[in-house]
């Protein structure tokens, strides 16, 4: 991995932990993540959610806030869940403004507990704590403190094991390692996927596994953000009735959800999927995916955006749908015959892409071949204009388009020839 870049994604990842950003930015914070009767009552997954906010203030209540599912909904057999995120639905609420200079309180509501999970409210409370203290830190001389009250008599007990002083940092960057406040009978997992996941030993693990999120491109900004274009692969769990055709098209929606924690009255807050969010606002006319018998198809039908953010999008669905050489992924790419949109000369010039059509009555067409190395995270077959997926050790995934220098113009090559230059770096 380039070495500027290293330093911004591990940064990207502990920004929350580490205090303050620079200035109102663009960033995500973690929820824990409701998956209905698809869950698995030994891990809870943690799912980043896009925030807007200015040195981070603010974000504290974000954690536990109602997360409407925007693509489907929860079904279960007696009713229908809108809200995924797990502590809200279980009457968790977390305040806290400014950790750790002032103490976070977790409020515990008399409320019961939904019907169909298969989760505890300790449990539920257990990842709750775990996302208040992986988006700040707390010090041997400036401790994390947590308060927690209960409405319920039956939850003090809760309250008072959960409750104390919570360290997960030294007191300066440089100092030596410290002994991290467990958060008891729990521990941390990070899938493949990099999502992350609280473990609970001592419960048995489910025999079926909940069904996989999709990946959209979120586009860090202000002030703290990268001068090159990054995105985080933001995982979003799309409701139980939806297939997995329609899953993966969710990466070709807007996803307007958004935790505008700095002018929350300004009418205009961002949009969390990158295809949507560039200035004019991008489109798309048509996003559709077909799981045929060996390969996967998908028709990307005049998108209007810039060629990186085309390419950030290809490689979200290249790595959602994890396609493998038995099932690869087919993408094509279509546009006007007379007007092409401007990102289409990058696309004809790249490896790998060929002209399938050219016909002044239907357009243009572009298709290319993707093989997903899931192992080593890494394309296998296929290439973008500009952009790459890039691994962080134990933490989520990013698409980056690195900094060139000055007055060197962008080599044409694959993907694989692109990681192996990473690798060497």
């Amino acid at each position: 991995m380039h070495a500027r870049s290293f330093v911004f994604l591990a940064a990207a990842i502990l920004a929350t932990a580490t205090g303050h950003a620079s200035n109102v930015g663009l960033s995500t914070i973690e929820q824990p993540v409701n998956l209905g009767t698809e869950a698995d009552p030994s891990r809870i997954p943690l799912g980043p959610v896009p925030t807007e906010s200015n040195y981070h203030y603010g974000r504290g209540p974000v954690i536990t806030a109602p997360l409407p599912i925007i693509h489907g909904s929860i079904r279960w057999e007696n009713g229908v869940e809108l809200n995924q995120n797990l502590a809200s639905v279980f009457g968790i609420e977390v305040d806290n403004h400014d950790l750790p200079h002032s103490p976070a309180t977790i409020r515990l509501y008399k409320q019961p507990k939904p019907a169909y999970s298969p989760y505890s409210r300790e449990q539920v409370l257990a990842a709750t704590i775990h996302c208040l203290l992986r988006s700040n830190s707390g010090s041997p001389k400036a401790p994390i403190v947590l308060k927690i009250t209960a409405d319920d008599p039956a939850d003090s007990p809760l309250a008072e094991r959960y409750a104390g002083n919570y360290i997960n940092s030294p007191d300066n960057h440089d100092g030596p390692p410290v002994e991290v406040t467990q958060v008891p009978d729990t521990v941390l997992e990070t899938d493949a996927n990099g999502v992350t996941w609280v473990v609970f030993p001592k419960v048995s693990r489910s025999a079926k596994s909940p069904r996989p999120p999709v990946f959209i491109p979120f586009r860090f900004g202000g002030e703290g953000a990268p001068d090159n274009p990054t995105w985080q692969l933001l995982p979003v769990w799309t409701g139980t009735e939806r297939t997995r055709e329609s899953s993966l098209e969710a990466i070709g929606r807007p996803h307007p959800l958004f935790y505008d924690c700095f002018q929350p009255g300004s009418g205009g807050p961002p949009e969390g999927n990158g295809m949507f969010a560039t200035e004019p606002r991008g489109e798309i006319a048509g996003f559709d995916v077909n799981l045929a018998k060996e390969r996967i198809e998908a028709r990307l039908s005049y998108p209007q955006t810039d060629a990186e953010t085309l390419s950030a999008i290809i490689l979200s669905l290249v790595f959602s749908a994890a396609p493998t050489p038995e099932n690869p992924l087919i993408v094509t790419l279509q546009t006007h015959h007379a007007n092409p949109h401007p990102w289409f000369e990058a696309f004809e010039k790249c490896p790998g892409w060929q002209v399938t059509e050219n016909n002044p009555n239907r357009g243009r067409s572009l298709e290319a071949r993707f093989v997903w190395d899931a192992a080593q995270a890494k394309l296998a077959n296929g290439a973008v204009p500009s952009g790459e997926i890039v691994r962080t050790g134990g933490g989520p995934l990013f698409i980056e388009v690195p900094n060139l220098p000055a007055n060197e113009e962008p080599e044409e090559k694959n993907e694989a020839q692109s990681d192996a230059k990473t690798d060497e770096s």
